[in-house]
């Protein structure tokens, strides 16, 4: 609205027409035809779609016989009014979907309808973030502007933006603020592998049939998606950032198998931030406990001072570790003791880890290999070793007792005698038997005949 007046006061006896184009007067006629007044107030109207107007306003003075004066004109050039303006946010110049965005990244934010063509400018402002090249990171100038979101430790951080729109008389109107939720960007992770008891594994080389557990730093606002892998069967965890995992079986033929795991983040925005984390691992066979033959029988007595092989199946890519107590009641009789031999048929199958020994003195001994896939770094696999009773040439080591009898025994550990001649339970008893003969009987748990050492 403009107040506009004549260049001198009224003068007595005259009256004064008023007309306008391209504006109104107070009482909404573009005309007053009779005032008194030497001022006017009146509203300008721009026309739409131009950036200036020219508003007329004529002004006559009238003298009491209606004698009117030559006509006075005023021109006013009139604006645009600003209007408040609206903005579009575009990554690699798509619209973004939704107000999600990603730390780092470079956006354009831009007046959705900008009205330059009308002598408009705008002016930018933005907290939690920085516009590109501006002279001042804070403030913009510019129908659009680019602008990059600080960065995001974890979490979501509030980015906001508002434009202004200037008009020639740098008349304003400013824009709603746009709130956007600014989300820490994907990456490729430091991956960590884990056994099921919390130890780390440094060489990359996993058992077959074990548990395992695979885990890169978690962030919130991260969203976590593991590859179904062809090699090992996932557990839990599969949207997340720690997967459990279980390679699976690995013939021993073919020595290992490769495992590949990867992971994908990827964040709320639908601006195509994602990364892609890969771990390449070796997947060896799980040792199998062997079965412990003797001389081809599974359990037998044992000559002192006798030469014996002891075989278990040999699996390809393995090695055994044979072992005997440390006590000298038996000797090893096999090149490099501790990795023996492997023997084949003529085709070079039904392979056999052999061990050759001599048993040293009587007694219950212990003879069984360790068992592991070979690797870098040797993994063994402990097995239960076949029990063998060892007797001495000359002397009577099986006591019977007669079923109508009974033994008479002080009992130092836990088992019994049966009247049938067998032991049953674990220990060593001291009896006599039905002659008299007082001995110490020894118990293997199962039930069988008493031996006697």
């Amino acid at each position: 609205m403009i107040v506009l007046g004549v260049e001198a006061a009224p003068r007595a006896n005259m009256s004064y027409r008023w007309t306008i184009a391209n504006g109104k007067f107070s009482n909404g006629l573009t005309t007053i035809t009779t005032t008194t007044a030497a001022t006017v107030t009146f509203t300008a109207i721009a026309t739409v779609g131009q950036a200036t107007t020219n508003l007329d306003l004529t002004v006559v003075e009238v003298n009491a016989l209606a004698e009117a004066s030559t006509p006075g004109t005023a021109t006013i050039t009139v604006v645009q009014k600003p209007v408040k303006p609206t903005m579009t946010i575009r990554r690699n110049s798509t619209v973004i979907a939704t107000d999600d965005v990603t730390e780092g990244y470079t956006y354009t934010a831009e007046v959705t309808a900008p009205r330059t063509n009308l002598n408009m400018t705008y002016s930018w402002t933005i907290v939690n973030g920085t516009f590109v090249g501006s002279a001042n990171p804070l403030t913009a100038t510019g129908a659009s502007a680019d602008f990059v979101p600080d960065p995001v430790a974890n979490g979501i951080k509030n980015v906001t933006l508002t434009v202004v729109e200037h008009n020639p008389l740098d008349v304003t109107a400013a824009s709603t603020p746009r709130a956007l939720r600014a989300r820490p960007v994907p990456r490729v992770e430091t991956v960590t592998v884990t056994t099921s008891t919390n130890v780390v594994v440094t060489d990359g080389n996993l058992t077959a049939g074990k548990t395992y557990l695979i885990k890169v730093p978690a962030r919130s606002a991260i969203i976590y998606a593991w590859r179904m892998p062809s090699a090992a069967t996932i557990v839990s965890g599969a949207a997340t950032s720690a997967l459990t995992f279980m390679p699976n079986a690995v013939n021993p033929a073919d020595g290992t198998a490769a495992l590949d795991l990867v992971l994908d983040e990827t964040n709320a925005p639908s601006d195509g931030a994602q990364a892609t984390t890969a771990k390449s691992l070796t997947v060896y066979p799980a040792p199998l406990q062997p079965v412990v033959t003797i001389d081809n029988n599974p359990e037998i007595l044992l000559t002192v001072s006798t030469l014996y092989r002891a075989r278990v199946p040999a699996r390809p890519n393995m090695t055994y570790t044979w072992s005997i107590p440390a006590n000298g009641t038996a000797q090893c009789f096999t090149a490099g003791c501790t990795n023996p031999r492997i023997e084949c048929d003529s085709l070079g199958a039904n392979c056999q880890s052999v061990f050759e020994f001599k048993t040293a003195r009587p007694g219950e001994r212990r003879i069984g290999p360790e068992v592991g896939a070979a690797r870098p770094v040797q993994r063994r696999h402990s097995v239960d070793r076949q029990r063998h009773w060892i007797r001495q040439p000359g002397i009577h080591h099986h006591w019977a007792v007669d079923g109508q009898h009974d033994i008479h025994a002080d009992r130092h550990q836990r088992g019994h005698v049966s009247r049938d001649g067998h032991c049953g339970g674990d220990g060593d008893e001291l009896g006599r038997g039905r002659l008299g003969e007082r001995g110490r009987y020894h118990f293997d748990g199962l039930l069988g005949p008493c031996a006697g050492v």
